[in-house]
Order: C-alpha cells, then sequence, then structure tokens
C-alpha cells in the first residue's frame, strides 16, 4: 500500500455495519463476562481492552495506522512527544544505563537527557554527529551503553542526521538505533528502512498539522535483536516479576518493546493520549501526503528567495544545493525534507527579536509544523533554559530565527519580491489586507468592480502554479548524449521545470549553465592574448529561452521543448511567428520585426527584470553571440501555417567530440581491474554496467563535470546515473571531488585518485 493510501486508509478497517468514519470510544473501562477473562488480560495472557491508560481501541487504531506508515510492527500513543522520547529511551536504559545522543537535538530532548534523566540515574554523552569520524563515535560507546539517539532534522537547526552510518554503529555495538522523525515524517522518510530500530514523533506537529492537539507516538521496527544482546537488556530478556514472571522478548517475539513500554511504563507512568485527542490526530493524518508536500514546495520558495536576501547573514535549509546537508537531504529525503527553514539576520539577537515582532501575517508562537506559517526565536524563548554554551553546543546561535512555513498560498511573496527589485513604492504596502489595491493599481485586475477577475499575466508572473491556469506551461529538457538521430534510444529526461514565467526562465538557465555550458582557454594564431570560449555562449542561449518563454502562445497545450545534442541546442515553442514577418526573414535568422507582438504585457514585466531588451532585440543579440564566440550562425525554422518556432543553436565546431573515442580494449582491461579490485562494490554488477564503470574512470583522467562524465552510458536517467555510477565510484575511492569541501557547488568536477589511477593501470 502506498504512503498516501496508508494515510487516509491504514489503521481502521470497518466490518459490516461498524461506521465508515474511526470511531471515539469514549470509555476509561470495557466489560468482561467473568473475572477469569479479566485476569488473564491483566497477566498478558490475551489481548482486549480493560483500561484505557493501557489499550484503546481508538488510539489503537491510530497507532496501528502510524506504524504501517513507518513500517514498524508495532506503536504506541502518548500524551505528548516528550513522554515518547522519555518512554522510549526509559524503556531500555534504567539507572545506571547510559547513552549516545547527537548534541543539535531539540532543547527540551536536551535538557531530559543531560538533566532530568541524569537524576534518574541515566547519563548520556552528547556527540556531534558531523564533527566525529566512525572510531571516535565508537569510542564514546561504554559496556552500559544502550542506545544511540538521533533526529532525522534537528530542531530547530535543520542538520540531517546521517542514519545509515549511525544505524552500523550501534548495530556494531549490539544497541539499537533511536530516530526522532517529527520533522520528515513517514512521508518523507522512513529511517527504519535505512536502519532505525525505533522511532519517535511529536504528533502536535505535521502528524496532527492543525495545532490542535499534543501528542507522542512511539514505533518499534521489530527487527532489533534483544535476546542475542540479552546481557545489556534484561529488562526485555529476564522475567518480570511484576507478570508473574513473563519474559517479553521470549513470549511475545517482535513485539517485545511495544509491549513492554505498555505494560510497564504506561501502567506505572500513565502519559497516555485520550481517544479525543488520537480521533483528531487520525484526522490530520489522512491528509498528512497532501499537506507535506505543499510544506515542502512553499518553503523550498522561500529558502530560495531568503538566499537571496541581502539582510539575511545566513540559511541553514537542506533542500538548497548550497546547504552543507543537501548530499544526507537528496540520500534520505529525495521527494522533499519539512517546512523548516533556519536562518540569521544580519546583527543582533536583539535585531532578531524586532524582525518577527515587525512581522504581520507570521504569528510569533511556541509551536512548529503546522498548517499556518510561524516564526520562533530559540535563543528567546523554546531553549531559553539553556546557557549560550549549551546552545552552541546545540547548534543554536544567537541569532538563529526558526520559521516554519505552511500551506498558505504565498503568491504574494513572488509579487513582492518583484516589486522589491524594481524599487516600486508598492513593496512597502501590507501585502495581508492590500492585495487588492495593489493588484488594482498595477492594472493586474480585469472587468467590472463588481465581478474582477485576474489578468492572465497576473497568473504567469506571479501564479505559483500557473499550469492550473494555462495546462503544460513548463520546460521540457531532453539530452541525447550521441545525438537523437545516432542513438534515438539513449536520451536523458530532466524533470520539468515549473512555476511563474520568471521562475522558469531562472531556473532553466541554471540548469544549461551548471550541465550544459563548458569553456575552454585558446590561443588564436595572430593574438599573443589567449581567448576564453565556449561551446554555447550563455547570453545566446539566455535570450532564446526568454524569447520562447515570452512570445509563446499559453493557450497551446505544448511545452517548451529543449534538445540537447552534441552538436546543437534546439528550442522549440508554440505557436510560431506572427505572419507579418516573412519567410524569408525567418530563414535569414537576423532581425525579426512583427506588427503585432504575443504578451505584450508579459514582456513589460520580464523588461523590469532585466530578462528581456525590448522588441526585436532577440535574435540580433543571439547572432551576435554566436558570431563573437566563433560559432556557427543560429538558424529559424516553422511551417507555412506558423504553428512552431524552432531555433538551432549551433556548439562551436572544435567543442563537438567522438563518443567512440574510447577503445574496447581498454574498457575491458579495467572490467576486469574493477572485478578484482573493488569486489565488495562491483560484485551484483552485469557486464555492461562495469564497462559503463569503467567509461566513467577513463574520462575522470582529467577534470570532468558530472554531466561529462556519465554522458552516453546507460539508458537510465541522469539521477539514476549518478547514483548507480559516479557515487559508486565516489564510495570505493576510485574518484575524487575538485571542491571537497563544497559536494554541490556548481563548479563541482570530478578526476581520478590513486586508487582510480591503480584501477587502471594495474
Amino acid at each position: 500500500m502506498k504512503k498516501a493510501t496508508e494515510c487516509v486508509q491504514a489503521g481502521w478497517t470497518p466490518a459490516k455495519g461498524e461506521p465508515r468514519a474511526l470511531p471515539i470510544y469514549q470509555s476509561t473501562t470495557f466489560k468482561y463476562e467473568n473475572s477469569d477473562q479479566m485476569a488473564r488480560l491483566f497477566d498478558l495472557e490475551e489481548s482486549g481492552y480493560f483500561y484505557s491508560r493501557l489499550q484503546n481501541p481508538t488510539n489503537d487504531a491510530v497507532a496501528a495506522k502510524i506504524a504501517a506508515l513507518e513500517g514498524g510492527v508495532a506503536a504506541m500513543l502518548t500524551s505528548s512527544g516528550m513522554a515518547a522520547v522519555f518512554f522510549a529511551a526509559f524503556n531500555i536504559c534504567e539507572a545506571g544505563g547510559h547513552f549516545l545522543s547527537a548534541c543539535n537535538i531539540y532543547g527540551g530532548a536536551y535538557n531530559l537527557f543531560g538533566v532530568t534523566m541524569k537524576k534518574m540515574g541515566v547519563d548520556c554523552t552528547f556527540f556531534d554527529p558531523d564533527k566525529l569520524t566512525d572510531d571516535e563515535v565508537k569510542a564514546l560507546i561504554q559496556p552500559n551503553t544502550k542506545f544511540i539517539f538521533g533526529e532525522t532534522f534537528s530542531n530547530p537547526g535543520g542538520a540531517v542526521f546521517d542514519i545509515e552510518r549511525y544505524a552500523k554503529i550501534a548495530h556494531e555495538a549490539g544497541v539499537p538505533l533511536i530516530i526522532d522523525n517529527t520533522f520528515a515524517t513517514p512521508v518523507n522518510c522512513r529511517p527504519i528502512e535505512w536502519g532505525a530500530d525505533i522511532v519517535v514523533h511529536s504528533t502536535t506537529k505535521y502528524m496532527d498539522g492543525h495545532a490542535s492537539c499534543v501528542g507522542g507516538v512511539i514505533v518499534d521496527s521489530g527487527n532489533f535483536d534483544w535476546l542475542a544482546h540479552a546481557d545489556k537488556f534484561p529488562g526485555l530478556c529476564l522475567p518480570d516479576e511484576s507478570y508473574h514472571g513473563l519474559t517479553y522478548a521470549k513470549d511475545f517475539g517482535k513485539f517485545a518493546y511495544i509491549t513492554k513500554a505498555t505494560a510497564q511504563l504506561m501502567r506505572d507512568l500513565g502519559s497516555c493520549q485520550s481517544p479525543q485527542d488520537a480521533y483528531v490526530l487520525n484526522i490530520g493524518l489522512e491528509s498528512l501526503h497532501v499537506r507535506m508536500r505543499q510544506h515542502c514546495e512553499n518553503a523550498q520558495k522561500v529558502a530560495e528567495w531568503l538566499q537571496t536576501r541581502p539582510e539575511v547573514g545566513w540559511i541553514h535549509f537542506a533542500g538548497l544545493p548550497t546547504d552543507k546537508y543537501y548530499p544526507l537531504y537528496k540520500k534520505y529525503l529525495p521527494k522533499g525534507g519539512c517546512g523548516v527553514i533556519a536562518f540569521g539576520l544580519k546583527g543582533t539577537r536583539e535585531e532578531a527579536v524586532k524582525f518577527m515582532d515587525s512581522l504581520k501575517m507570521i504569528n510569533i508562537v511556541t509551536h512548529v509544523a503546522d498548517v499556518k506559517t510561524c516564526v520562533l526565536h530559540p535563543a528567546s524563548h523554546t531553549h531559553r533554559q539553556l546557557s549560550d554554551e549549551q546552545l552552541r553546543e546545540a547548534g543554536i546561535a544567537p541569532d538563529l530565527v526558526r520559521l516554519s512555513i505552511g500551506i498558505e498560498d504565498i503568491s504574494p511573496l513572488l509579487l513582492k519580491d518583484y516589486l522589491t527589485k524594481i524599487d516600486s513604492r508598492l513593496a512597502k504596502a501590507n501585502f495581508a489586507t492590500d492585495m487588492e489595491r495593489i493588484l488594482d493599481q498595477m492594472q493586474l485586475y480585469d472587468g467590472p468592480k463588481e465581478k474582477k477577475s485576474i489578468k492572465n499575466v497576473a497568473a504567469m508572473m506571479f501564479a505559483e502554479h500557473p499550469e492550473k491556469f494555462f495546462p503544460t506551461t513548463q520546460v521540457d529538457i531532453v539530452v541525447f548524449p550521441e545525438g537523437q538521430e545516432k542513438n534515438p534510444e539513449n536520451f536523458i529526461e530532466v524533470p520539468s521545470i515549473l512555476g511563474p514565467v520568471p521562475m522558469m526562465i531562472r531556473r532553466t538557465l541554471d540548469y544549461l549553465r551548471t550541465n550544459i555550458i563548458k569553456e575552454r582557454i585558446t590561443k588564436p594564431t595572430d593574438d599573443e592574448h589567449s581567448v576564453k570560449v565556449f561551446n554555447y555562449p550563455f547570453q545566446a542561449l539566455e535570450e532564446a529561452v526568454v524569447n520562447a518563454l515570452y512570445h509563446r502562445d499559453y493557450k497551446e497545450r505544448e511545452p517548451v521543448e529543449i534538445t540537447i545534442e552534441p552538436n546543437r541546442i534546439s528550442i522549440l515553442s508554440y505557436s510560431g511567428p506572427d505572419r507579418s514577418i516573412s519567410m524569408e526573414s525567418l530563414k535569414e535568422a537576423n532581425i525579426l520585426r512583427s506588427r503585432r507582438y504575443r504578451n505584450r504585457r508579459l514582456g513589460e514585466f520580464l523588461k523590469e527584470l532585466d530578462l528581456t531588451e525590448g522588441r526585436a532585440t532577440g535574435i540580433p543579440t543571439i547572432q551576435k553571440k554566436l558570431r563573437e564566440n566563433g560559432s556557427p550562425k543560429a538558424t529559424i525554422e516553422t511551417d507555412e501555417s506558423r504553428s512552431y518556432f524552432l531555433i538551432d543553436i549551433p556548439a562551436r565546431i572544435d567543442f563537438v567530440q567522438d563518443a567512440n573515442s574510447i577503445r574496447d580494449s581498454d574498457i575491458e582491461q579495467i572490467r576486469i581491474n574493477l572485478s578484482k579490485i573493488c569486489p565488495r562494490y562491483v560484485q551484483d554488477m552485469s557486464m555492461s554496467e562495469l564497462g559503463f564503470l569503467a567509461i566513467c574512470l577513463i574520462r575522470a583522467k582529467k577534470e570532468v563535470s558530472a554531466q561529462e562524465m556519465l554522458e552516453g552510458i546507460d539508458k537510465i536517467s541522469y539521477k539514476q546515473k549518478k547514483r548507480k555510477y559516479l557515487e559508486k565510484l565516489l564510495a570505493m575511492g576510485a574518484i575524487s571531488m575538485t571542491i571537497p569541501n563544497k559536494p554541490t557547488s556548481k563548479n563541482q568536477k570530478y578526476v581520478l585518485s590513486d586508487i582510480g589511477h591503480n584501477i587502471i593501470h594495474a
């Protein structure tokens, strides 16, 4: 069952005549026919309900849904997230025990581990998960260590925990890994699939999603073998005298951990969730998959916007390619992370507080991760119990602002950003209350006063999803590494580029700049000075992309298509040029003057953003930049009915490479060497896959980009090729990064390491 379906359907399966919606079993007690039945329940010899502190049908249905979402065998609801964290730890770590925890966790958990549990005789060692080597972490493990704890996303810093790495360290030491997955939710990350043994949540956050009820949950994977480490976990592996000597690990198998947590801790400490709150939580869970998608989408756009602001001193958001956690983010959260952004303003703690106090729509609340956007200054609020030293240890700067992005329509942000860039006085207006007035002054309303509607250009420029108004408003990019005619089966489909027109332009150009454009230093024979040339001059591509999105017919249900081949880039848009432009002018491909211009108002907006120069300047600029680069002239094509506009931009001749220049004999030898030198990494690979690895290594004899290394190999997507070949070569140490401290840099290249040289020359 898919996660989206599990969100809606899992946990409660009504029988004939039962309510379709999960009912609230608002009762403390349950009736039985005789005392023997009740006795068997109290002795854990039989399952059933007798007192809601321990079990309740409503709670159990919701717990079962969360267990299914996380991929666990069982779950237990608690009264709060803090209760879940405490129960998860104390269930296996009693007085005299010890555990390791990442230092950058939520302040409440930090205080629980470092202060409260210490009073109970439990010792915790905090460690920095980013700075210590595996051996240094292992050195912290003691004979009485019971588990390792971390958060998928640290709260509030936004660090991504390397789950797989620490699961391996924990299991080698014979202890489980406990992960707080509150911010990611099982929709975006399932830690159990990466080796985590126990998962906890504050269901108060995204799972509820509406700040309606406090709660927590513990999920057990059922994977940890308690009996294999019986000496470490006597509570699970020795008889419990309070239940007539039963042994949880033996009597309950995979359900041992949750059974003990319920029968002992919930029995004695009583931090249970009410059926009413469990019912509300279930309602939140049913929309979790939809909400998380919007949270992540909104947060990504806000983070990208904040990154451009001069007032922002720094920003931590793992979804940004420049963020240090981006590689871990792509590994564990490929579909999105969460809506929480950590950033700092230039200035003091007091200035950060002043900034928050000035916000109009966004509220300052002691909460995070719900449908409403909210903000918090942890040093002044949630973490104020920590000293400055403790704050630094937890990765919290005094100026850190935690911004939790909701699911509101953030189009006003796009509009305000535009007005700010063009230095309009309207940028200072209150967008929360004066939106209609602003749109009216910008002449973006149409129709009579009684029934005004937004003009089409407003949707193109400022709507988050203009494709809702104009279907197929997108840019599709396809790369044919060997050429479309030579090998049409070998192609890379880039994910469709969506969004308002300025954003589509920028994202398309960013892709071309990062992945396609190459430069070379040449020295002309008649000139003593070196010259920098490109396979494609950026300005020519920029003009072509802007023209395609500016002049296209948005009523046409066809995307802008960009086809990339070794010798040219073709940009196709619909519909074609106006009939006032002659076929002779099109064939000449110089200045195309039209008496009628499509999307004139859109052009005005783009001109204000310096994305276009104005009328009839695009084609001459393209030809000029190609000529200056020493490239052949661009050509234009359309049909008699003017249904399309196709511009072919040729590559500079000396950049067109022969894809077959690599010798088969070299590939065969490296393939043999890989099987001998790195058998662990390549044991499951086919002969053809080994050959592709060999080609990558040959290309890495000199510094190459990821695109250059992977060009033309295998018939899978570019993302799959990166994971299958580039990341594998990095893992085996055969190649190294030229900019190792910035793994996601757009200038990142790869070159053979010593190990790689050995593989090639062995």
